[in-house]
């Protein structure tokens, strides 16, 4: 065993044009033969083991339990998998550790369905603490709607305020006040989103909300408030098509390469 760089463990096995490593093959019947560089870093010895699929990065999962995540570009994904997963199944017996492939496509999908999760259930949290700090409205009427059919932000601005009396047990001011903090809520995180809910909505809805929400397309569009007061449902409605179309920032920046539970490392070049 021997840590000086000066000393090539690879090529000491492989030989001159490789005549160490064919005489075993030869022995072996035409066996093939992959020679892999042990490390004692986990990250170097799965890349080589690997190898010749080329991998973008290795994040350990559960150090503990000896189980990694590697990821490859998208065309090395079939080579590292290898066939029937033989590939992948020698590099973990060989390594000992437990290796989960995927390709950057895959990785940034998940990464994005996670965020999305998040997002999702960050606006519930939103809307339940603004709802319930609205006069009238209790815990007992969160959980009415969560176990009904508007247990999402979207569902709750698309129904009628005469249907959400109803499954309440509420009349209509407070069912529009209600509506409106729905609409609130969406319309804080990303204003073209808001502009999509009202526009989708039952038509009796739409005067109302318009009415609410004149700040939000003002600000949309460029308009004055003044302006978008004077403008009718339908002009502003013709209008959301190039609404839409302009540019929002989203605020929320996500570098899917990273986790908060996961130690991620690059391989070794």
């Amino acid at each position: 065993f021997s840590r000086e760089r000066d000393v090539d463990p690879v090529g000491a096995c492989v030989g001159m044009k490789g005549t160490r490593v064919q005489s075993i093959i030869r022995e072996l019947r035409g066996e093939k033969i992959d020679i892999v560089e042990w490390s004692d870093d986990p990250v170097v010895l799965v890349t080589s083991a690997l190898s010749p699929a080329r991998v973008q990065r290795v994040t350990i999962i559960d150090e503990a339990e000896k189980v990694m995540e590697v990821v490859v570009e998208d065309r090395q994904l079939s080579l590292a998998i290898g066939k029937k997963g033989q590939n992948v199944r020698l590099a973990a017996k060989l390594t000992g550790w437990k290796i989960d492939i995927k390709s950057e496509e895959e990785k940034r999908r998940e990464v994005e369905a996670q965020f999305e999760g998040f997002d999702a259930e960050r606006a519930q949290a939103d809307i339940a603490a603004s709802l319930l700090a609205l006069e009238g409205f209790d815990e007992r009427m969160w959980q009415t709607l969560q176990d009904s059919s508007l247990n999402t932000v979207e569902r709750l601005i698309h129904q009628t305020t005469q249907e959400l009396g109803q499954i309440l047990g509420i009349g209509d001011e407070l069912a529009t006040a209600i509506q409106k903090v729905a609409l609130d809520t969406v319309s804080a995180r990303r204003p073209a989103e808001a502009l999509d809910a009202l526009f989708s909505a039952d038509p009796d809805q739409v005067e109302t909300a318009l009415n609410q929400s004149k700040t939000v397309v003002a600000t949309s569009s460029g308009d004055t408030i003044s302006e978008v007061a004077g403008a009718t449902t339908s002009e502003v409605a013709n209008d959301h098509a190039d609404i839409k179309s302009k540019d929002v920032v989203d605020p929320i920046a996500v570098d899917a390469s990273t986790g908060e539970t996961a130690k991620t490392q690059e391989p070794s070049k």
